[in-house]
């Protein structure tokens, strides 16, 4: 920052204040935004392509009312003969408060405006300059989801605010609100991802095996996601239990998940109403094994609990 401040707002990071002197690192193609300030919900209406952006600057325009700023952009290379701890940990935004130096003749100096405009692209950062910057707090999706299980818990989903839950991750709610469209989208976010697992594993069973028994190996495949979340699994379906809105949230991720399945099982050949009926019947079996496996106290693996069950439905059905 050459002179004046601004905000950057990145995608998926907290805002950070820059002021004159400042720098800040962003990995190559991380989607950020320069405004007034940390809540200028019309400069990221406003963003463009910077391809875009650069073509509008060829043309006059009204001048911002806050004051000049200029700002410097480039790329910086980091020395990698020395390996820090925290360079696997840089977050989205790095700031780094102070004039940048700059190596002119063997010695080092802070960078003035000559320098820059010499065509200086590259900085060489060392492992030193890194470990001083200040510490990043990682994974903010992470810390939402748990924030917000911990107060729908503790208060209840309908007693729960996005103010707060963000307060409890130590973010804020413009954080919130770039990983979740709204409160309830904590619990169900990664419905999308698991429903695209489940077709995927189905589409790669083998062609010569029986609609059920296609969908009792996508079914043991997709136990090992939830291996190390009995725990979080248990509290997200407390919170679902306790709220019909949710309850009924639920039931159609299950039956989009049937659906899904169904159309899998229809593009590998198998014909009505036996695809439907496996994918029913596959939902069913992986919807009792999962409420099993959250409440018993056994500690039954997932996936024997999802046998089991399987067992017991062909059981019913050959009538013995």
């Amino acid at each position: 920052m050459l002179k004046g401040g601004c905000w950057l707002l990145p995608d998926g990071g907290a805002p950070v204040s820059l002021s004159t002197g400042d720098a800040v690192l962003l990995p190559h193609g991380t989607g950020h935004v320069l405004a007034d300030s940390p809540a200028d919900a019309a400069a990221v209406k406003r963003a463009v392509p910077f391809d875009s952006w650069r073509e509008q600057t060829q043309r006059p325009g009204p001048q911002a009312a806050c004051g000049e700023v200029e700002v410097w952009c480039g790329k910086y290379r980091l020395d990698r003969s020395r390996v820090h701890s925290l360079m696997a940990e840089l977050p989205k935004a790095s700031r780094w408060v102070g004039r940048p130096r700059c190596r002119v003749a063997g010695r080092d100096r802070p960078m003035t405006v000559p320098d820059i405009h010499r065509n200086r692209p590259c900085q060489l950062l060392s492992s030193r300059t890194i470990g001083n910057m200040s510490r990043w707090e990682p994974n903010a999706r992470g810390r939402l989801e748990q924030a917000a299980l911990e107060l729908y818990s503790e208060r209840g989903f309908d007693q729960t605010t996005v103010e707060e839950i963000a307060k409890r991750a130590g973010l804020t709610e413009r954080t919130f609100f770039r990983h979740f469209a709204d409160k309830r989208e904590v619990l169900f976010a990664g419905a999308g991802s698991l429903q695209e697992f489940f077709v995927s594993t189905l589409a790669s069973t083998p062609d010569s095996a029986a609609p059920i028994d296609a969908i009792a190996a996508t079914l043991e495949a997709v136990s090992a996601l939830f291996r190390e979340r009995r725990e979080h699994a248990r509290q997200r379906q407390a919170v679902i239990a306790a709220n019909a809105e949710l309850q009924e949230r639920e039931l159609i991720k299950l039956a989009s998940l049937a659906s899904a399945l169904a159309d899998a099982l229809r593009r590998r050949g198998v014909t009505e109403p036996t695809a439907s009926l496996a994918a029913e019947a596959g939902i069913a079996v992986f919807k009792i094994a999962f409420e099993r496996w959250i409440n018993e106290a056994n500690q039954r693996d997932l996936s024997h609990l999802i046998r089991e069950s399987l067992d017991e439905l062909k059981a019913v059905t050959a009538g013995t």
